[in-house]
């Protein structure tokens, strides 16, 4: 499979990723690992151009601020 590079792939992969989890504690840290990533990948995106809304609002659901 091929590394996600956009915002709404790391977004669509947690999905794919969630169906793998068997607990909650599972789920809870995927969502917290893949959530940093996102926000990190926003940060990376932002510095070098302007963000969409689409990941704006993506990235909010993590915690990024614009």
């Amino acid at each position: 499979m091929q590394t996600p590079w956009t915002i709404t792939q790391l977004q669509n992969q947690i999905g794919i990723s969630l169906q793998s989890c068997h607990t909650a504690h599972e789920r809870l840290m995927l969502k917290a690992i893949c959530g940093k990533e996102i926000r990190e990948a926003a940060i990376a995106f932002a510095q070098t151009r302007k963000l969409t809304p689409g990941e704006i609002a993506i990235a909010s659901q993590y915690g990024y601020r614009a």
